[in-house]
């Protein structure tokens, strides 16, 4: 595997790559990588000849700047595990070679899919999403992108992209690849202590309890119930919890066979938010 730094050095690698027929695939990831990530690797390489994994800490997708500085980091540990899955290339560049003339202020007008949901309770980070995801796509050039389905609404945003830049890009959605103990790996995961961990598993079981019984039990009951319980926990605070149409992301409250349809939920405990989400039909 080889680390590359600079955006002009990984453009000459990948133009050439490119132009002798080679496949480029893309993961984007924050770092702080985990066998979720690993993953997301290894199904790019299934589809591409070459696999770019880019670490870069994005500042303008946090809404919370004491977030930001306190995403956990950990470059060497990311680089052992990326040379173990076989990337080929590892982009981690500054924020100088993200954006050399500045963060743009360019504001998008994504609809309703930005709007619920995450996009309710974290103003603008869907548009710093945007700006990273095509930094990295204008960079990259990739033929394909993977990216997990636990950040089920950034996807929706990515497939929204595709269309909007015209881009063209195969977009894979990776499962999501959860810890024995039902609870969806993420790299947040890392600042819960041993007491938050237990309670933080209170979020699957509710997916997984909604997943079991929506056949049976009326969705807003179901709902009431699973809200409930989650109130009853201590040290955990809901944000949200929703059954929506996975397509347009809007809330549903009756079982429509035709449809596809969700749950989501976001909450913090002690202080990390976390989400997580199960696609009922």
């Amino acid at each position: 595997m080889e680390r590359i730094e600079s955006r002009w050095e990984l453009k000459r690698r990948i133009d050439y790559l490119k132009s002798t027929g080679k496949v480029v695939g893309l993961v984007p990831t924050m770092g702080s990588l985990h066998d979720g990530h690993v993953s997301l690797i290894k199904i790019a390489k299934e589809h591409c000849d070459v696999v770019v994994c880019s670490i870069y800490i994005n500042p303008t997708q946090f809404n919370d700047q004491q977030d930001f500085e306190k995403y956990p980091k950990n470059l060497h540990f990311d680089l052992e595990i990326l040379e173990n899955v076989g990337c080929d290339f590892a982009f981690t560049p500054s924020a100088e070679e993200i954006y050399p003339e500045g963060i743009e202020n360019t504001e998008y007008e994504i609809g309703s899919i930005g709007e619920v949901m995450e996009g309710k309770f974290r103003k603008g980070h869907f548009n710093g999403v945007i700006q990273i995801v095509k930094r990295l796509f204008d960079l990259v050039n990739p033929d394909v992108a993977v990216f997990g389905m636990k950040d089920f609404q950034q996807l929706a945003i990515i497939y929204w992209m595709i269309d909007y830049f015209k881009y063209n890009i195969k977009i894979i959605g990776a499962p999501i690849f959860r810890e024995s103990d039902g609870l969806a790996m993420s790299s947040r995961n890392n600042r819960l202590n041993n007491k938050e961990r237990k309670i933080a598993i209170n979020l699957s079981k509710t997916l997984f309890f909604i997943r079991d019984n929506y056949k049976n039990i009326p969705l807003s009951n179901l709902i009431i119930t699973a809200k409930e319980r989650l109130k009853s926990v201590d040290e955990l605070t809901l944000e949200y919890l929703e059954i929506a149409d996975t397509t347009n992301l809007q809330k549903v409250s009756e079982i429509d066979s035709a449809k596809s349809a969700g749950v989501f939920i976001a909450a913090k405990v002690g202080k990390v938010r976390l989400i997580d989400n199960v696609v009922l039909f």
